[in-house]
């Protein structure tokens, strides 16, 4: 026994150690999967953030651009624009990228767009247009005939809505658009997916480019679905995939979704450049992929990670191209796409032994023309090998070895084989070759094949030598060529093109080469050959002069401006008269010399026919080289191509530009981009868009069209009382402009603002001169003008012109002594009568600041003075103090953004000269104050008799304020009582301080002794509910707070909890505003809130409103349209917090939508509501808001934005319809997302994670594949679903103004439908209501008894009788409903030709559907809908009266016959038919009636439709479920179900279920009767048809009213629609203050060309008759000439200098609004060259 104990005991160690490893390995667990856990909460929260960051993006992306404004006058130049792009006949190309592009803008376009009939390309690339503008401009090309590709790249507003317009105007419309860009959109994997889908809708679509987006899983079956669709005799041209990193996976998914066909799909180029394709996992999918691809003939897989291929199909394809570059090739394989034509292999890794194996591929002549191997690591070894291969190549036509480290050994060897090979085109640049071998090579080679030799970008000799690796041992190249300066001969008599740029000091040698030796070169590249000189221009010039071939000349990047002028003259007369077609120019800073290129002498004057092209682009023109370009232009009668981009082109240079086109007729395309154009420009490039000439024109990359340069000059009949110019040059017209503007209006003129505008010379002097006319100007403002220095000194004199001004704003602005001393005597003058004076954002020095204090000093008119951002912090302010406190009617003091630390020396100086009695407001915000400082202003001081000042409000925001500032101001509260400055204030901002909590008690203190504060403003200080409750109690003892802001902290509920007593026990009255916004307040906080503005109603309280029901916030708009009431608010004086309303993640139903709209009338001050994410509200509500939102009778409203969207995307059954809402939720049900939940106090935080377990988790509920195949049954049954579009809702401002007019006849028609309604059904009763109902049975025993037995041919009489008596009831009743409907119909399609729609976008095919004057075949269905409806009760109506009659036979055997009990069924079941008739039908009609639709116009619309949908009127009822909402009855908050839905069902069950179960239980015992009394004889042969004929019609009733139930979706509007609505609407009122055509001049006086002829000849006559005649004359005859002229013909213009072009431009007033829609403007030029508007 002791023995088994000790032998227990080491297994219990070992058992415990087990036990301690155990527990130790399982709290290691627990510690790992608690670590996992935390882990996953800090992701889910930082989700969440991210989730809600994404959100508030989303909604700012939604309205970016709607929130902007854009003036009438800069969308009147758009509209110029558009009306000339609509004219223009043979425009084909027209480029607009990277314009800012608005809204208002994106109309005018596509209107021009829509009424071109020539486009066939548009370039809107990076136009930051949002989901409105791509929205417009769909619909501008939906019905296009001639707009074959449209660009809309970088374009971020795509959304999912629309996708929808996207299918459904460019897909579905009429368009011919062949190529569409869609590159770096940000379009969702659920849009993308949708736009595939529906590709297939298209017939023209060819070319697709995709890059640049996100393909998951669902978006890429979509396309591979959508590729399915091009077989046969479809070919998709191309498509590019680039940058959309499919990897693996992505590639797998097209493998396997692309199905094997006998058909291959046909794909002509495919791009799926960077897209990380993977040698070893990728690459096989990829040629799985691609072998189901037919008539592949260009292949780009560049930028991945591949370095062979497997797939011979592939390899033996016959391609055009094959992209490869940026590639891991090093090894080429022999069968290396052997029968493709070009192959790109750039940017590889191929080294000599790669070079080697491409050499034995080419001995095998395959069909490649061109081969790129740039930029790889040849070397000269592996050029070597490639030149041995191509011996015995005759195909390859094009190598390129650029970048692969050659030298001259590489030359060498081409140049011993040159005759050997046969490719005529080498490109050998960026290579380490010297120039002398280069020149070398041309010199030797003789009859070799080479046509075009490239040797761009050399490397320098010095970096050769550099890279030498013993350059004390030269190469063997080195000793036989040494670089020299003497020209070579070029021998070959096949080489035509020579491109050198980018090779500095190879200019000379290679122009003197060519000048001196006779050659045949067509094309020479000389750009970036700089430097020259003389000489070398010389040899060029001779160059010029003796080639004839010679056709395209590059001269780019030379700097010929800096040329001497004799240069440039010679070199100018050389290009004239040369050979040259296409020349370039660019970037030569021609700035400099354009007076002397091609500016000749009369006498030498001539016209070039030859050139074609010409770019003259980034040479820093700018409009003094107007008259010179235009001399340029008009000498080139063949011009086609005119290339003058990236120069800073203005009105001048354009006139110029347009009259050189008018004249001559040959441009065809223009390049206008970077050319810094603005919206006013536009009005010279409408006109030159016009041109029959002209085809193509770039204005890309001009990002100031919505800018204006200068401004409308508006005839004097229309007043000005205020004149802003901002960011203008005063040019000479522009500077006419204004000054014309100011003597127009010298006797309305009130202000002048100038803001960013330059002056010429002494401009600002002549304009300030002017404003002496001006009597009752009051307001100058002059900001950001540095240059105004001298000119200033100049009117300093001269001050007393500003006698009546009161306001002076000299803002960022750059002045002298000389004019400060002239201001200050000004201010110390009697004539100054200035109250405000701001010298803001300006650099003072002691002295000048002196100056200034002076005038101060002596003046007796300033009341506000400001020197904000002036740096006054570093200047002694002892004199300004004493200035201010001597000035006795200064109140307002701004010193803010100083750097004022201490003010010891301001207050010594102003209490020293204290004689100012105002109540003083000061602001020093953004000064970073010391505690000693502030103190020193609030105390009393013993100059004052130890008084204070008088502070009114005191601004300190931003200044840094410690915990021992407000110490120090309790301390002097205590001290001096009410002797203490801050006593006395009564406005109090300190926001943006950061005081948080510790600063609660001082504020408390400091407000409980304080009994004069109003406003209060602790905004931004990160303050708690614990801090902020102090400051309440505080509060609670001042009682005289109006005013206080607390927004942009961290308070949450328990400050509410706090609070609500004081409110709901009145102790806390005097607060009238309470600003609250960006707090964390929760459902609780905000229900108590809501609580407090019910109780208090002199209370407003400002706050971002989350989680509130339809009580609360009715209670917070309520409170909105108290205080415009109360105050009478201004919409140009609200404040900010004012002028929105945000209540979103709340849980709001349309019975808010009802009262929202009831209320808007009252709140015109409103610019932005934030409904967001109230998943409650249906399509009702959001109808409903829409018609109210946009009501004509209302007033002028200023609602800029309208969120209504649930980001959530929850379903609702209302707006998705039964069926939809129920296969949504049961697929959710069996694929749910993967949501773990984590509860981080009582926060859920919910994360979503798509992973393999829910799919076992799925097959675990289902089983196995089950629930797969429900879900694919599913899909496609959403798939039917989706392709049954929803109606459209169309507001329709007039129909709802004719509606409101014609009320009483709107009634009198509803009225009327109603008796036509009864007046059939009591048709159905004229049989019961005849004499014969009796004799039924009778006439049946009579049959029975003798007509078997005597004639049966007389009962047949009887029977035949009955026969015609029904159907003369049913013929009665088919006339009279069949009279009922045509009614209907006319008055339906009266109602719906006047359904216009107004602010929407909407297709053409609506359109012409709303305005077609016949019936549509839907109609002509919905009527004979109507009238099975309404005669549908007429078989039961028959039954009923052979049931009454036979209701007393009862059999004499067995008593089965039971008529009688039948018969009472018929009875109530007709009876409950006129239940309804009375109730519901009579009932609606009622509501019709007494409802206002002045008061509320939605509702009545509504009541209609119900009305006439219950009465069986579809066809007026299809009309106007379009245009009204439809309401439905609330089951719960979440479950709304539409009324017609509900009536249905209720049908369905009531009538036609039942009508079907009495309708066979009579034929059974009709049919009982017949087999036991009449010998199964059918006595009533036609009784069968009145059962069938119900039976039927009760199950086709059945069928369409389970239809119904199940499909019908109300009228849609979503959040774009809201969007579109709102800047359709600014864009009408915009246009309704277009200046009027009469008072808008644009002249350009201009000097003409004389003919050259006519030139010569009249002066060779004028020096015969006389030689006195000096040049004055001359220019004042000719000018003479010039006006007699008139209205002839004159084809060549004639500049002269001294006369400057002069522009009326646009001012930024506008006149008062005219019509709705003010007609449009097209500008045309007269025949005196004066420009002039014509509607």
């Amino acid at each position: 026994m002791y023995r088994n104990k000790h032998m227990d005991q080491p297994n219990q160690i070992i058992e415990q150690a087990e036990e301690n490893e155990q527990m130790e390995i399982e709290l290691t667990i627990k510690k790992q999967k608690l670590r996992r856990e935390l882990r996953q909460i800090f992701i889910n929260m930082q989700f969440n953030a991210l989730r809600e960051s994404l959100q508030a993006i989303r909604k700012n992306k939604m309205l970016e651009g709607f929130t902007d404004e854009t003036s009438p006058p800069i969308q009147q130049c758009f509209s110029f624009f558009s009306q000339a792009l609509a004219n223009a006949r043979n425009l084909k190309v027209l480029d607009l990228s990277n314009m800012d592009i608005n809204p208002l803008l994106a109309i005018e376009l596509g209107q021009g767009i829509q009424a071109n009939s020539s486009l066939r390309e548009l370039n809107l690339s990076g136009c930051k247009m949002n989901s409105f503008c791509i929205q417009y401009i769909f619909s501008s090309i939906s019905n296009h005939k001639t707009l074959q590709s449209i660009n809309l790249f970088n374009n971020q507003g795509f959304t999912i809505d629309l996708m929808n317009d996207f299918s459904q105007f460019v897909f579905k419309g009429k368009n011919h658009l062949k190529k569409i860009k869609l590159t770096h959109c940000n379009i969702s994997s659920t849009a993308l997916s949708y736009l595939l889908r529906n590709i297939k809708y298209s017939k023209t679509i060819t070319q697709i480019d995709l890059s640049m987006m996100h393909f998951n899983t669902e978006a890429l079956t979509s396309l591979a679905i959508a590729l399915q669709h091009y077989k046969g005799k479809k070919v998709l041209e191309y498509l590019n995939m680039s940058y959309t990193l499919l990897g693996d996976q992505g590639l797998l998914t097209l493998a396997e979704r692309v199905n094997w066909n006998m058909r291959k799909i046909n794909l002509k180029e495919l791009i799926l450049r960077n897209n990380r394709i993977k040698q070893d996992t990728d690459v096989p999918q990829l040629e799985t992929f691609l072998r189901k691809i037919n008539n592949l003939q260009r292949l780009d897989l560049s930028n991945n990670l591949i370095f062979e291929f497997s797939c011979q199909d592939l390899l033996n394809r016959s391609l055009y191209e094959i992209n490869l570059s940026r590639n891991l090739f090093k090894v080429i394989p022999n069968n290396f796409f052997f029968n493709t034509l070009v192959v790109n292999l750039q940017n590889n890794q191929i080294e000599s032994q790669g070079a080697f194996q491409i050499s034995s591929i080419l001995r095998q002549n395959p069909r490649w023309i061109e081969l790129n191997l740039s930029n790889n690591k040849l070397r000269s070894e592996g050029f070597n090998s490639l030149i041995f291969g191509l011996r015995d190549n005759r195909m390859l036509k094009k190598l390129i070895v650029a970048n692969n480290s050659l030298d001259g050994e590489a030359l060498i060897c081409y140049m011993i084989n040159h005759e050997q090979v046969y490719f005529e085109h080498l490109d050998i640049s960026y290579n380490q070759i010297r120039y002398a071998m280069v020149f070398y090579l041309l010199k030797e080679i003789k009859s070799g094949y080479l046509r075009c030799f490239r040797c761009a970008s050399l490397i320098k000799e010095e970096e050769i030598k550099r890279q030498d690796i013993n350059p004390l041992l030269p190469r063997p190249e080195e000793t036989q060529f040494k670089f020299s300066q003497e020209p070579f001969q070029l021998t070959s008599f096949n080489l035509r093109e020579l491109d050198f740029h980018g090779n500095p000091d190879m200019f000379p040698t290679v122009v003197k080469s060519l000048a001196e030796y006779f050659n045949k070169i067509e094309v020479l590249d000389l750009s970036s050959c700089a430097p020259i000189n003389k000489d070398d221009v010389e040899k060029l010039i001779k160059l010029l002069q003796k080639s004839t071939t010679l056709h395209d000349l590059s001269l780019r990047d030379l700097n010929l401006g800096n040329l001497p002028t004799d240069s440039i003259k010679r070199l100018s007369e050389a290009l004239f008269n040369s050979s040259v077609k296409y020349l370039n120019l660019s970037k030569n800073r021609l700035y400099k010399c354009i007076q002397h290129l091609f500016h000749f002498h009369h006498s030498r004057l001539g016209w070039n026919y030859r050139i074609e092209s010409l770019d003259i682009s980034q040479n820093l023109l700018e409009s003094q080289h107007a008259q010179y370009i235009e001399i340029i232009l008009s000498q080139f009668k063949n011009l086609t191509d005119l290339n003058i981009s990236r120069n800073s082109l203005n009105f001048h240079v354009l006139q110029s530009i347009n009259r050189t086109i008018s004249s001559n007729r040959s441009i065809k395309r223009l390049n206008l981009s970077k050319t810094k154009l603005s919206a006013d420009d536009l009005l010279i490039v409408a006109q030159t868009m016009g041109f029959e000439n002209l085809q193509e024109l770039n204005l890309s990359n001009n990002m100031k069209t919505n800018k204006l340069k200068s401004f409308f000059h508006q005839c004097s009949t229309q007043k000005i009382n205020f004149l802003q110019l901002s960011q203008i040059y005063m040019d000479s017209s522009n500077f006419q402009n204004s000054l014309q503007v100011i003597s127009q209006q010298k006797k309305f003129l009130r202000g002048i603002e100038l803001n960013q505008v330059i002056f010429q010379r002494g401009g600002f002097i002549e304009f300030y001169n002017e404003l002496r006319s001006l009597k009752s100007l009051e307001y100058l403002a002059v900001n950001y003008n540095p240059a105004l220095n001298q000119e200033l000194e100049f009117i300093g004199d001269k001050l007393s012109v500003l006698k009546n001004v009161t306001i002076l704003k000299l803002n960022q602005i750059s002045f002298s002594e000389k004019f400060l001393f002239s201001l200050s005597n000004f201010l110390k003058s009697n004539d100054c009568n200035l109250v405000t004076l701001d010298f803001s954002k300006n650099k003072f020095t002691q002295q000048f600041l002196n100056i200034l204090c002076d005038g101060i000093y002596g003046n007796n008119s300033l009341q506000t003075l400001s020197l904000n951002d002036c740096k006054l912090g570093y200047l002694d302010l002892n004199l300004l103090g004493a200035s201010l406190g001597y000035s006795q009617t200064i109140y307002s003091i701004e010193l803010s953004n100083n750097k004022l630390e201490l003010l010891q020396s301001l207050c010594r100086g102003f209490y020293q000269k204290y004689r100012n009695q105002q109540h003083l407001e000061v602001d020093l915000s953004f000064n970073p104050l010391s505690k000693n400082g502030l103190i020193q202003l609030l105390e009393p001081n013993h100059y004052l008799n130890m008084k204070c000042l008088q502070l009114k409000f005191l601004n300190l925001n931003g200044c840094n304020l410690k915990k021992e500032y407000f110490q120090n101001v309790i301390e002097s509260q205590i001290r001096f009582g009410n002797q203490f400055a801050f006593q006395s204030i009564m406005s109090l901002q300190l926001n943006g301080n950061d005081l948080e909590d510790l600063v609660a008690n001082e504020i408390q203190e400091i407000l409980a002794k304080n009994t004069s504060i109003k406003e209060l403003d602790l905004s931004s200080n990160k303050f708690k509910s614990e801090g902020m409750e102090l400051i309440f109690k505080g509060m609670l003892i001042n009682q005289s707070i109006k005013t206080l802001n607390i927004s942009y902290n961290e308070l949450d509920d328990a400050l509410v909890n706090f609070i609500s007593p004081y409110f709901l026990n009145n102790q806390l009255q005097s607060l009238e505003f309470l600003i609250l916004r960006k707090n964390h307040f929760s459902f609780v906080g905000s229900r108590q809130l809501t609580k407090i503005l019910a109780y208090q109603s002199n209370l407003f309280i400002d706050n971002n409103w989350t989680e509130c029901d339809d009580e609360s916030a009715v209670i917070i708009i309520q409170q909105y349209a108290r205080i415009g009431q109360k105050y009478r608010l201004q919409i140009s004086n609200i404040p900010k917090f004012l002028t929105e309303i945000q209540i979103y993640k709340s849980s709001l139903t349309d019975k808010f939508c009802e009262s929202l709209a009831q209320i808007y009338p009252q709140l015109q001050f409103i610019e932005i509501i934030d409904l967001s994410d109230n998943p409650f509200i249906t399509m009702y509500g959001k109808v409903y808001l829409f018609i109210h939102l946009f009501d004509q009778s209302f007033g002028k409203h200023s609602i800029k934005a309208l969120y209504v969207t649930d980001y959530q995307e929850q379903r609702k059954l209302f707006d998705d319809g039964l069926l939809r809402y129920c296969c949504l939720r049961l697929r959710n049900f069996l694929y749910p997302p993967h949501e773990q939940v984590y509860k981080i106090g009582s926060n859920q935080i919910y994360h979503t994670d798509h992973s393999n377990e829910i799919e076992k988790e799925m097959k675990q509920i289902i089983g196995n594949l089950c629930g797969l195949w429900i879900i694919h049954k599913i899909n496609k049954v959403l798939t039917f679903l989706d392709m049954m579009d929803p109606p459209q809702f169309i507001v329709s401002t007039l129909f709802i103004g004719k509606f409101r007019k014609n009320n009483i006849n709107v009634k009198i028609m509803v009225i009327m439908f109603l008796v036509l309604s009864i007046t059939v059904a009591q048709l159905g009763y004229l049989k019961i209501m005849s004499n014969e109902q009796i004799d039924v049975y009778s006439q049946m025993q009579y049959f029975k008894e003798k007509c078997f037995e005597v004639n049966y041919n007389n009962c047949l009489e009887v029977t035949e009788k009955h026969k015609t008596d029904d159907m003369m009831i049913f013929i009665i009743i088919i006339f009279v409903s069949f009279f009922v409907e045509l009614i209907q119909l006319v008055i339906s399609i009266t109602v719906r030709a006047k359904v216009q729609p107004a602010f929407q976008i909407v297709h053409p095919k609506l359109l012409q559907y709303l305005h077609q004057k016949f019936p549509h075949q839907r109609e002509i269905f919905y009527m004979f809908q109507s009238m099975i409806g309404k005669i549908g009760a007429l078989p039961e109506k028959m039954i009923l009266f052979y049931a009454w009659s036979l209701r007393n036979i009862n059999s004499e055997s067995n008593n089965k016959l039971n008529f009688d009990s039948l018969y009472y069924m018929i009875i109530f079941f007709v009876v409950l038919k006129y239940v309804e008739l009375i109730v519901i039908w009579v009932y609606n009609t009622f509501l019709c009636l007494t409802l206002d639709p002045a008061s509320d116009q939605a509702k009545y619309l509504s009541q209609i439709q119900k009305t006439l949908q219950l009465q069986n009127y579809y066809i007026l009822n299809d009309i106007l479920i379009s245009i009204c909402p439809q309401d439905g009855v609330y089951l719960n908050k979440s479950i709304k179900i539409n009324y017609q839905i509900i009536y249905e069902t209720y049908r369905l069950i009531v009538f036609d279920v039942t009508q079907i179960i009495i309708l066979s239980m009579f034929y059974s015992e009709y049919n009982y009767l017949i087999s036991t009394k009449f010998n199964n004889y059918d006595v009533l042969g036609y009784l069968d048809i009145w059962v069938m004929v119900g039976i039927l019609k009760a199950t086709l009733s059945i069928f369409f009213s389970m239809f119904n139930i199940l499909t019908l979706r109300p009228a849609v509007v979503k959040q774009h629609g809201f969007n579109q609505a709102l800047a359709i609407k600014r864009f009408y009122e915009n246009r309704s203050q277009f200046v009027k055509p009469s008072n808008i001049k644009i002249d350009y006086v201009y000097e003409r060309l004389i003919e050259i002829d006519r030139l010569r000849h009249e002066s060779n006559k004028r020096n015969k008759k006389t030689k006195a005649i000096d040049d004055q004359e001359i220019k004042k005859r000719r000018m003479d000439e010039i006006q007699e002229a008139g209205d002839e013909d004159i084809d060549e213009p004639f500049v002269e200098s001294e006369k400057q072009s002069l522009f009326s431009s646009m001012s930024h007033e506008v006149p008062e609004a005219q019509d709705d829609i003010a007609p449009v403007l097209n500008l045309k030029i007269n025949t005196k060259g004066n420009y002039r508007f014509v509607i």
